[in-house]
């Protein structure tokens, strides 16, 4: 059993600063994300019609555990793009011969009042599998500098306390005297401790992000945008380690290579010529009959 059952493909290579919505039956995952410093929106007020129209209208990223939203939300998509102009094609790279591969490159729909990006859940798998997979499709990375950032309770920014007298009657007399540094939330005024200019200082912390840490891509880490360019004799030989459903996955992230995996997938891959060689190919063989039936026919 998968933990996502499905996913929006837009979602692969997004920007870190995507923002989250979700229903508050998945308020654990908003939670995790909110400890790694994401912006994730998660209220008990919110309905699942709610969260769907405030994903729209905000650019949010939807998760939830109800496949029965996915009609709905395709429906407001498909809108969104029979209004958007016509997709350009564009060289994605070069194949072993030396010659461009393209691909048509989708208008930009994305952002406040386009298309909802999403990711549907299975919650009957460990909690570890569904984060982990909402990790890596909702493009979360690992950066040192936003973790503990935001309150896991109301989901605004916390900030350093200036006057530390000014929290004693908010916390315990042995938490008090054991901390130098405190951080509030802006919002619920919840005040927080356990990190120092960026220094863990407190066990319980420490673990936290040992935890976080091993569901995270580094910041730096983005191998997507070379995959396309690879030569097709490479691109071949990397997915073939892979299994029946991840050859899938990664046909449903990378739409312009889904005929290359589905070979592979039959075991046709030494086989196979994508449709724009078999379109020149063919041009090719056109020009050589018309300039032989030219030649027959002789000079007029």
């Amino acid at each position: 059993t998968v933990s996502v059952l499905y996913w929006h493909p837009a979602m692969v290579g997004r920007e870190h600063d995507v923002r989250f919505i979700m229903d508050f039956s998945l308020y654990r995952i908003a939670k995790q994300l909110r400890l790694l410093g994401y912006d994730a929106e998660c209220s008990r007020e919110n309905t699942q019609e709610m969260v769907v129209r405030k994903a729209r209208a905000d650019g949010r990223t939807l998760i939830t555990a109800s496949p029965s939203q996915v009609p709905h939300i395709e429906k407001l998509n498909k809108a969104v793009r029979e209004e958007a102009p016509p997709p350009q094609r564009t060289i994605i790279g070069y194949n072993s011969d030396g010659e461009s591969e393209y691909a048509d490159s989708e208008p930009d729909t994305d952002g406040p009042g386009g298309v909802i990006n999403y990711i549907v859940i299975n919650t009957n798998v460990k909690f570890d599998d569904q984060f982990r997979q909402v990790v890596q499709l909702g493009g979360i990375r690992w950066m040192p500098h936003r973790v503990f950032s935001r309150c896991v309770l109301c989901n605004i920014l916390i900030s350093d306390v200036p006057d530390k007298e000014s929290i004693r009657d908010l916390v315990s007399p042995a938490v008090f005297d054991a901390y130098a540094h405190f951080y509030q939330c802006r919002g619920c005024l919840k005040v927080y401790w356990g990190m120092d200019s960026g220094v863990v200082v407190n066990f319980k912390a420490l673990r936290t992000i040992e935890n976080l840490k091993r569901f995270c891509i580094p910041a730096s880490s983005d191998v997507s945008r070379h995959l396309l360019s690879l030569p097709r004799t490479i691109k071949v030989a990397i997915f073939s380690f892979l299994t029946v459903e991840e050859l899938r996955t990664v046909g449903r992230a990378y739409t312009m290579l889904s005929g290359l995996l589905t070979a592979i997938e039959r075991g046709e891959a030494t086989k196979f010529v994508p449709d724009w060689k078999k379109a020149k190919m063919e041009e090719r063989r056109a020009a050589r009959l018309k300039a032989a039936a030219a030649g027959a026919a002789g000079p007029t």
